[in-house]
Formats: C-alpha cells, sequence, structure tokens
C-alpha cells in the first residue's frame, strides 16, 4: 500500500529532536543541566532518579526484553526529563516524549543504547551521555546490571521450529494481478517493500511496510502448508498475504489480496497481486560489536548477526 493511501490513517508522530526543540521554544529563557540516572537489569525493569525524586518500571529499559548479557535503553530524552520534573512539561508534552514504542514488531526509532551486564552480580557498567539541543542540557548516566534469567535470548532465536519466519523480508510483485477496482483504488494498492515478522510457536506478527513511520502490523499463522497474515480493518482498507507453501530459507511464493472497504462493510472491490517474499540475508559477524554497530537490537548468534525476537 502506498504512503499516500496510508498517511489517512495515520498521525505522524514528531521525532526526538523535534520533540526536545519544541521543549525549549516553549520556555526559551531557561537552561536545563540535570543528571540523570537509568539504572537497567538485564531483561527487564527499570529505575530511573533525579533531584531527589526517582520512578520504577518506567520502560526505558530492557527494550529487548531478553536476559542476553546486555542492557539495551531506548528513549527519548525528554521523557525522562519530564517524569522526573527536571524540565517543565505540559501534560500534552509528557503524553508525546513518553509515547513508547510502536505496536510490535514495527521498530522504535528513538535513540537505543546498548550496555554489557558486569561480569560479577551486585556490579554494575556505565554509560554516560550528554544531550544538547538549544536551551535543554542533560546528562544521561546509565547503569546495568545483571538481571535473572542468562540464556534466554539464545533458545528464543536458535529456533527449530519449521517454517521459520523470522526476520526481515522484502516482497516483490511477480504479476498475476486481478481487479474489480477502478484505477483510482488500484494505483495506491501497492505491494510492500520491507516486512519484519516475528513468530512464535504457529502465530505470527508483522509489521508491513518498514519504510514508512508507522506501518500497519498484520496477524496470522503459520504451519507447514503455508502461512496467511492479515491486518484486519484500517479504515479504507485490509490487506492479507498468504502462502499455500511453507517457505524454504530464502523465498516464498505469496498472493496478496485487498478488500476495499474492509469487512464487515459492504464490499466495494477487492484486488489480488501475486508476489514472492525474499528473506533479507543476515550480516555475518565474528562478535557481537559487529551486529551492534549495525543495529542494537541485534546479536551475533552462530557467526550472524540475528534479532533479539521481543527488541523493537
Amino acid at each position: 500500500m502506498s504512503s499516500s493511501l496510508r498517511c489517512r490513517t495515520r498521525i505522524r508522530r514528531a521525532t526526538p529532536l523535534l520533540l526536545i526543540a519544541a521543549l525549549a521554544v516553549a520556555v526559551p529563557h531557561i537552561s536545563f543541566a540535570a543528571t540523570i540516572r537509568i539504572t537497567c537489569a538485564d531483561g527487564g525493569g527499570d529505575l530511573i532518579e533525579a533531584g531527589g525524586r526517582s520512578l520504577l518500571s518506567v520502560g526505558l529499559c530492557d527494550v529487548d526484553r531478553t536476559a542476553d548479557g546486555y542492557c539495551t535503553f531506548a528513549f527519548v530524552p525528554a521523557c525522562p526529563s519530564c517524569l522526573l520534573r527536571t524540565i517543565p512539561c505540559s501534560p500534552d508534552g509528557l503524553l508525546e516524549a513518553c509515547s513508547g514504542p510502536p505496536a510490535f514488531p514495527c521498530p522504535y526509532s528513538v535513540p537505543h543504547y546498548v550496555l554489557p551486564t558486569p561480569r560479577r552480580a551486585f556490579h554494575r557498567t556505565h554509560r554516560r551521555i550528554h544531550v544538547h539541543s538549544g536551551t535543554y542540557h542533560a546528562t544521561f548516566v546509565l547503569r546495568c546490571e545483571i538481571g535473572l534469567g542468562l540464556g534466554v535470548f539464545a533458545t528464543q532465536i536458535d529456533s527449530s521450529a519449521t517454517p521459520n519466519l523470522i526476520g526481515d523480508w522484502t516482497l516483490t510483485e511477480t504479476g498475476g494481478s486481478t481487479t474489480d477496482c477502478p484505477v483510482q483504488v488500484t494505483q495506491d494498492l501497492t505491494t510492500p517493500s520491507l516486512i519484519r515478522v516475528a513468530e512464535q510457536g504457529n502465530a505470527v506478527r508483522a509489521c508491513l511496510d518498514l519504510h514508512v513511520d508507522y506501518p500497519p502490523t498484520a496477524n496470522g499463522t503459520v504451519s507447514e502448508a503455508g502461512f496467511v497474515i492479515d491486518t484486519g480493518d484500517l479504515g479504507l482498507y485490509s490487506e492479507s498475504i498468504a502462502s499455500t507453501s511453507a517457505p524454504n530459507a530464502d523465498m516464498v511464493a505469496v498472493t496478496e489480496h485487498w478488500l476495499v472497504p474492509p469487512p464487515p462493510h459492504t464490499l466495494f472491490c477487492a484486488s489480488k497481486d501475486d508476489a514472492t517474499m525474499f528473506r533479507v540475508p543476515p550480516i555475518p559477524c565474528q562478535n557481537d560489536a559487529d551486529c551492534l554497530t549495525q543495529d542494537a537490537c541485534t546479536r551475533c548468534v552462530q557467526a550472524r548477526c540475528l534479532r533479539s525476537p521481543l527488541c523493537q
């Protein structure tokens, strides 16, 4: 589906830098200097502290939700500043800064920081980050502690389930289009270029078209007989992608189907296209550092950079 149609069903959020700039414009005569400590337990749980205030379980870490030997932080700098009142924030400003990640498994487009866990229990690793934007100045001290359940990451991504759809896929139309929709509609019914798929058991959840700001998600199932994912009602349309054969390691033939408008509304028209999904090959690696420079949500497993299944 092209961005021209999707934009009608989505509200664009401000970027982290725009959020900070907006806060600075709102209070142009105040210069902020604050040190905020964010302590994270590998696998989940965080504590933020500043100015004598503290809050537990804010959700700034561990965003990979897995005890894998790393603490993965992801946040808009204005969020902890607003929560701890180190800067003045309106209710709307707080909501915007702390809106959280999009629907899983779509990527969370805010700064990510990764710290390794310490070698010993009750110790911490540290990283200091300075943020300057206009009159906004803040220092963040990120601290990582050993959590519970080390090794969960390896068991989650080393799945022997067949077929395995986990990962990023490109889609290419291969023809075979049939439609009873007018040209004004079909010109907007285009194949999403990049899909991210998460899988648990035979349940599948996908983020359609990673190249747009807030892509729709789709749910479905997978088995040896194939798979199907469906967006459900997106307001103007629904979209499904299905295959009657199990994918191999690299590609799978699929059929895309659009209903305009989506059920339970009276059908106006339908469109179908044949396409092929190609798996985006993992980046080769020798250690985790090779992967972290590319994507904070990936780790080196069997000489390949693989995504932590729950990380955004």
